[in-house]
């Protein structure tokens, strides 16, 4: 059998061609696996690179398959790449090229592309040709994982580094997490630094916030950070308050669990279930519809029953449905109870409202004439665009007939927070505002 058969390639000159394939055959036939077929391996690559370096010499394949097979030759590379199954094998030692860099140009290359890139990649660049040049093919093959490990062990890197690294030295790590040219142990360290890296440019983050965020943030940040061993009562009555530390202490719990330690976890576990506390959305929503009633109640001449039976309506599904679910979530039995009566009734009240809404525009659109019907099933789009957009996807069967009517008195809410609290979204609001006060007005008229 001759050499360029052993290796799989036509004969050849190029020494790098040779050297790929090589590297490529020898994890087909392992030194501890096929000694026999590791050592024609090894002698084949030896003439070949011998017949590469002298283009003068002929290519006439040699034929080493009659050899005798006494004993292996591995060298360090080798050894390595064959992992801890070659650690009890009595391999002999080559010497090996000196190599054509250290570990401290490594290491201190590695430090300036992580801290000082206008530095570090140009030096990179450099040492990389350098060894391309002077290196051999188990010599590059070594170099990634000693750069990648020089990498790993600093501190600050992060995911943008290791991609402008990957482009120039052909790591592939942009390609699918798959690092085709390190060992697994070496990527697992890089991700290991780089996630401190990002731990550490949070818990900093948190610590500035702490100080000079918005009132809420900066009041959230500090008592999750605090040593109090009980929620003060006042922050129930900090409109928002609440909610953002239960923002805070999800983000930790779920993105950056490792931070979870270093806060105050009393707090955190009080937060973290769901609790009764102001907010901007229900002091806002209480002064929209609690105006518009106060100004609409007195005209629409409606007996004291009806009038507290809408009043308890609207408080009910914009804050009471909230109130109860969460009073009840400790006895499952009685919240299975109260969900089925409230989705029943919620039905029957989601039926009238929008039914009732449909024949209000029919009966306002039929003094119109032939325009009518044109009028009437663009009155009718909207009614159904507007239930479309009310519709909770996002809740369990049971709560979704409660939820459509939630969204739909919450809705001046979503509106005027959907435009920024821009001039625009308050020129939105109050047009919103006269709409609402002419189809509640017609709405309430029918009532007894």
């Amino acid at each position: 059998m001759d050499i360029w058969t052993i290796l799989n390639i036509a004969p050849t000159e190029d020494l790098a061609l040779i050297r790929r394939t090589y590297a490529h055959q020898l994890k087909l036939h392992r030194p501890d696996r096929d000694p026999k077929g590791y050592q024609q391996l090894r002698e084949a690559f030896e003439q070949a690179k011998a017949l590469a370096a002298q283009p003068n010499l002929s290519l006439i394949p040699l034929d080493i398959s009659e050899k005798k097979i006494k004993q292996p030759i591995v060298n360090s590379v080798e050894l390595e790449i064959c992992g801890s199954n070659c650690a009890g094998t009595p391999w002999l030692h080559v010497p090996v090229s000196p190599m054509p860099y250290t570990l401290d140009d490594v290491a201190q290359v590695a430090k300036d592309v992580v801290h000082n890139e206008m530095v570090g990649l140009p030096a990179l660049d450099r040492l990389w040709t350098q060894i391309t040049r002077n290196g051999n093919l188990e010599q590059q093959q070594q170099f990634h994982q000693h750069f990648a490990m020089a990498l790993a062990n600093q501190p600050g890197i992060i995911e943008g580094d290791i991609e402008t690294v990957s482009k120039r030295l052909g790591w592939g790590w942009e390609k699918n997490n798959t690092y085709p040219m390190l060992q697994p142990f070496v990527v697992q360290a890089i991700e290991t630094q780089m996630r401190q890296t990002e731990l550490a440019r949070v818990w900093k983050r948190i610590q500035v916030d702490s100080e000079s965020a918005s009132c809420s943030v900066r009041l959230a940040n500090q008592l999750l950070l605090s040593e109090r061993q009980s929620l003060p009562f006042w922050t129930r009555l900090t409109p928002n308050l609440v909610a953002d530390m239960h923002k805070q202490a999800s983000f930790f719990k779920y993105k950056y669990p490792e931070l979870v330690t270093r806060l105050n976890p009393v707090i955190f576990n009080f937060v973290l279930q769901p609790r009764l506390a102001l907010n901007w959305s229900g002091l806002f929503l209480f002064a929209f519809w609690g105006s518009l009633l106060l100004c609409i109640l007195p005209h629409a001449k409606l007996s004291k029953g009806s009038t507290f039976l809408v009043g308890l309506v609207v408080v009910y599904y914009l804050y009471g449905c909230n109130i109860a679910q969460i009073s009840l979530m400790r006895r499952p039995r009685l919240l299975n109870a109260y969900l089925l009566i409230e989705y029943l009734i919620s039905v029957v009240a989601a039926l009238i409202f929008f039914g009732t809404l449909f024949w209000l525009v029919i009966k306002m659109t039929t003094p119109l004439g032939r325009s009518a019907p044109y009028t009437s099933m663009i009155g009718c789009f909207f009614i159904i665009v507007f239930f479309r957009l009310s519709w909770p996807r996002h809740m369990p069967e049971i709560c979704r007939p409660g939820g459509l009517l939630n969204q739909v008195f919450s809705s001046p809410w979503r509106l005027i927070k959907s435009l920024k609290f821009s001039i625009k979204g308050w020129v939105s609001e109050f047009v919103f505002y006269i709409i609402c006060a002419c189809v509640t007005h017609e709405l309430l008229e029918l009532l007894p």
